[in-house]
């Protein structure tokens, strides 16, 4: 169990360890577990605390109160009784899926999702940059249309060859219209649905008169 959770845990990461999956190290099968399974704890502490020590060096590791204390992600996507946090976490994975069949592996893409998705920096081979970026760091939103324009170009220009706005960030389209116009005007919307907006910065094109 510990060496799945090390394999895949990321900054950011929430990890739910459910001992009621698993009895005598297995995992239990069937629609319906016993109450049983979840008598004997032992593998699942263990587990964690195998983890906690493995990574310890280079994650920070904090409680669910602390977490909470953090605000923004919980504020925005609390997980409640109707579902709505595992059908974002679903959201999520399928937006992630998409990026990585649309943008070659090597390749660099801006990410417009105000930080609420709480990815690394590399999504399978693909480098993210936040925006606005400073330092390689999330800075909020610009001011006005003219620093997003000035900041979009002087990502593309450092190599930056897709821009991608996830569905948290859509108002940035409707706000900041000299944006928009400016994208949907020299680049391709390569995709466009209800989770992605993502424009091919690689080629630029007068498309307004297209």
């Amino acid at each position: 169990m510990a060496d799945l959770a090390a394999s895949r845990i990321q900054p950011g990461s929430v990890i739910l360890f459910h001992d009621a999956l698993f009895e005598g190290g297995k995992p239990k099968r069937g629609p319906k577990l016993p109450r049983e399974a979840n008598v004997n704890r032992e593998s699942m502490l263990a587990a964690v605390n195998m983890l906690l020590e493995r990574l310890r060096g280079r994650l920070r590791f904090i409680t669910v109160p602390e977490l909470l204390r953090q605000g923004r992600p919980v504020k925005q996507y609390s997980c409640n009784t109707n579902g709505d946090h595992w059908a974002w976490l679903k959201q999520l994975r399928m937006a992630t899926r998409e990026i990585v069949r649309l943008i070659p592996p090597g390749h660099t893409f801006i990410l417009v999702d105000e930080d609420k998705w709480a990815v690394g920096e590399v999504i399978a081979g693909r480098r993210r940059i936040p925006f606005l970026e400073r330092d390689g760091q999330y800075w909020g939103p610009p001011p006005d249309d003219d620093t997003a324009i000035r900041e979009l170009e002087r990502l593309r220009k450092s190599g930056a060859s897709f821009m991608v706005f996830a569905w948290p960030a859509f108002w940035w389209l409707d706000f900041y219209s000299e944006l928009n116009r400016y994208l949907r005007s020299r680049f391709q919307c390569v995709m466009e649905n209800d989770r992605l907006v993502i424009f091919d910065l690689r080629h630029e094109a007068d498309l307004a008169n297209q």
